[in-house]
Parts: C-alpha cells; structure tokens; sequence
C-alpha cells in the first residue's frame, strides 16, 4: 500500500461583506452540508478497509472499536462568535440566538476531521480581510466544488464598493474626494472675490490647498471609510446597508448640483 498522502489547499480573502442574519445562518448551512458529504465519502472509505482486513483475517474488533469512537469523536461541525470580550462555541442552531448584529465582532465556521480536512469561514468586524474561507483536503474534486459553492455564495453579499477597503482602493477615495472639494472651493473663490488683492489671492489659495488636502486624507483613511461604508454589516430584513445608502445620498447630491446651476440660469 502506498504512503503517499496527498491534499489540496485553497483559500481566498473578501474585502467586504454585508447581509442579514439570515443569510449568514445559510451559508453556515452550506457549508456543513457539503462537509457532510466529504464524511460520508471518508466513513465509506473506513468501512471499506474494516471490510478488507476481515476477508484478509487481520480485522481486531476491540481495535476498530476504539478507531471508531476516536474518528467520529474528531470530525463534527462548530461555530464560534466573538461578541466584544464574549466568545461561544456551539452548535449552528444552537448558537443563532446568540448572534447580536450590533456588537457582532468575529463569526467563523469551522468543521474538520483531524488537521487533513478542513472547511472554514470566517467573517469579522476589524482589520482586512473581512472574508476568509479556506479549505483543505485529500479529495482535490470535493475541495474544487465547495470552494466554488462557497465562494459564490460569499459573494452575493459582497458589496460593489468593497474594492474601497483595499490599500489603493483607500487612497484614491481620498484623492478623488480631494479633487472634487479643490473645484467646489475654487468655484466659490472665483464667485466671492472678482478683483482680490495679493493678501486676499495668498489667504485664499492657502485656504483652498490646506482644506483640499486636509479633506483628502481625513476622507481616505481606513477609520472615516469604515463609518461611510462598513467592510462588514449584518442588516435587518431588506434595508439598505449603509454603504449603500451613502453613495444613493452622494448620487442624489450630484444630481441636484447641475439642477441647481440650470434652474439659477433660467430663472
């Protein structure tokens, strides 16, 4: 018998996620159900060698006994929430009671058979990536299809700005927030002062730098992004996450900036 022992491992981050409870639980659902699938494959498996070593007439009863008991004590399915300084472990329906969409912080499914195979997600409220999953096993077929499975199921809640929350992503919020304060402020400068003089152009070319610049880095950093468009959000029934609702609130202040010039024009 050969002793090769191969596995696979696959893994990929999300920069943001938002959902409700709901959904949450459902992907929790998932994965255990498709973990339930590589267990019974392996249970197959471990019956089929029992079977092997009886025809062979090296099957020990008492030994299989203990193997047995140690195996289904090893693989099972656990979820665990961080709540601030709180953390519960339990079973997926036992622990949704559990789950404050407020002060959740961290939330991960975990399920495995020793360290060979392992399905786990992990969703929190912190530092990036949002979104874990990773998955490892000896059967590189079932990890290909729970990893897709999983993968497009995490992200149908992946929000389209999530791409913000990235390093670049950050910086050129910040940029671009910059830029549109420097015309907004240079439009109102020209309209307020027609003919300056040199103290005046010094005072209000240092005002329009300072506060474009200021505005730029206190929109790009990663504390002013996570309050307009949080990386990570469970929501109630079919409301808007707050990442949404800001840029509804940016589209409708854009649109009524030339509404406002054309209706000043006519009139």
């Amino acid at each position: 018998m050969s002793q090769v022992r191969r596995s696979t491992k696959r893994e990929r981050e999300w920069l943001g996620w938002t959902g409700t409870i709901e959904q949450l639980v459902s992907l929790g659902r998932e994965a255990r159900t498709l973990f339930e699938k590589r267990v019974a494959v392996l249970v197959a498996e471990y019956d089929e060698d029992n079977r092997l070593a009886q025809e062979a007439g090296t099957f020990d009863a008492g030994l299989e006994q203990l193997r047995r008991a140690e195996f289904e004590g090893q693989h099972g399915f656990q979820v665990s929430i961080t709540d601030g300084a709180d953390q519960t472990i339990g079973n997926l329906e036992d622990i949704v009671a559990e789950i404050d969409r407020r002060s959740l912080v961290e939330i991960e499914f975990r399920c495995g058979i020793y360290s060979r195979e392992v399905l786990r997600i992990r969703l929190r409220r912190g530092p990036q990536p949002v979104v874990i999953l990773a998955i490892e096993s000896a059967d590189p077929g079932w990890a290909r299809e729970a990893f897709s499975h999983l993968s497009d199921k995490i992200d149908l809640g992946k929000p389209r700005w999530a791409w913000l929350h990235s390093t670049r992503g950050t910086a050129a919020f910040g940029v671009v927030n910059a830029i549109a304060l420097a015309v907004v402020l240079s439009a109102i400068i020209s309209t307020i002062s027609k003919h300056p003089s040199d103290t005046t152009s010094t005072v209000l070319v240092n005002v329009w730098l300072w506060s474009s610049v200021l505005f730029g880095f206190f929109m790009g950093s990663a504390k002013t992004l996570n309050r307009l468009m949080p990386p990570f959000e469970l929501n109630v029934g079919d409301s808007d996450p707050t990442g949404t609702r800001f840029w509804l609130y940016v589209g409708a202040l854009v649109v009524s900036i030339p509404v406002g010039i054309f209706v000043n024009v006519i009139s």
